[in-house]
């Protein structure tokens, strides 16, 4: 299964005999996020310890770091973190929103597309995805016709914003 799969990557992590590279640390980050259970959550806060400031600034790293913060329900770990990003892109935002709707928080990943719209950043799936979500836990139905009608014609053939 795939949470197998996630634990048996855990496993090969702790059993490296060199130093992991931003790369094979983001595939950790990103198993203890899937994973969530006490080993993973263990492993997942050492390395957001342990890694140096630069790695926290490397693209590989910052995504799965701020996902798995959030989904550990650190929102306010991940909020600094997310402050110290020299030029956040649009999936650091994607990570912040999701971050924020996970935790109960929809007024402010609505908050983070105000500032994306701000700065003129192009919008992916994700974001549109997370902007629904937001607006679907506000339980405004107005603001979701809002969203939906702001969407790209490439993006309404999304089955997973169809869906949302």
């Amino acid at each position: 299964s795939e949470m197998c799969i996630r634990d048996r990557a855990l496993d090969l992590f702790e059993t490296m005999n060199e130093p992991p590279n931003n790369e094979i640390h983001g595939i950790a980050l990103t198993a203890c996020a899937s994973l969530r259970n006490e080993r993973a959550i263990a492993i997942g806060s050492r390395l957001y310890r342990d890694l140096r400031k630069d790695a926290k600034n490397d693209t590989i790293v910052i995504g799965p770091l701020l996902n798995m913060l959030m989904k550990f329900g650190q929102v306010k770990d991940a909020e600094h973190l997310f402050s110290q990003i020299r030029q956040p892109t649009v999936a650091h935002y994607g990570a912040m929103m999701h971050g924020y709707n996970t935790n109960h928080q929809p007024k402010l990943a609505w908050t983070l597309f105000d500032t994306l719209k701000q700065k003129n950043f192009v919008l992916n799936d994700s974001v549109h995805f997370a902007l629904i979500n937001a607006a679907s836990q506000i339980g405004m139905r107005s603001l979701c016709r809002t969203v939906v009608a702001q969407l790209p014609a490439h993006c309404r053939n999304n089955l997973k914003l169809n869906n949302a």
